[in-house]
Parts: C-alpha cells; structure tokens; sequence
C-alpha cells in the first residue's frame, strides 16, 4: 500500500510540475493600444525599461526553470534567443506581453 502512495505521489508531483501557473504581469505603462513591454519585442527589445527587464527576469526563473534548467542569458546572442523563443514560449504559455517581457531580459543579458 505504501509503495503506491508513493508511486502515486511521484506521478502526481511530475504531473503538476509543468502544469500552467498562474504569473502576474509588470505593471507596464500603456502606450497608447501597445504595452512598453511589447514595444520593446517589436523594436528589438534594445528601448526596454528596467521594469520590463525585470518582470522578464522573474518570468524567466519561474516559466522557464519550472520545466528545466536555466541557460545563462549570455550564452547565446540575441538573435540565438529569438529563435528559441519561438518554440518555447508556447511551451511555456506565455501571452504576448510575457514574453515580450522575458525577450527584452534575454536581450539586455545576452552575448555581445
């Protein structure tokens, strides 16, 4: 009996790791119908502000290292990160304004 009550604690634990949380969005200024956070994706994230870049940051820790281990930023160019962005932020299921936010921190913190 005990063996699956452990068994069953371990698949639910795997199961609920990745499950969708819930993360609260900066409080970025609106400009005019477009968040900052979101004119800083469509510009290149280079104008983002610390705000923006925090929030991403925070997003970053707790969507991205819910699931695995986290790259340092620096590891890949800006562009190198665009293109992972693609793939997993639908894994991660990040609306457009998170991850305009986690963008904008991977391009303030990535390989020159």
């Amino acid at each position: 009996m005990m063996k699956k009550i452990i068994a069953f604690s371990a698949f639910a634990t795997s199961l609920l790791a990745c499950s969708h949380k819930a993360i609260p969005l900066s409080n970025a200024p609106v400009t005019g119908s477009k968040t900052e956070s979101k004119v800083a994706l469509e510009s290149g994230a280079t104008n983002a502000s610390a705000a923006t870049i925090d929030a991403g940051h925070a997003l970053f820790t707790s969507k991205c290292g819910n699931c695995h281990a986290l790259k340092d930023p620096a590891h890949y160019i800006a562009g190198g990160w665009d293109v992972i962005m693609q793939k997993m932020a639908k894994k991660a299921r990040l609306d457009e304004e998170q991850k305009a936010q986690v963008t904008a921190y991977l391009h303030a913190n990535a390989k020159k």
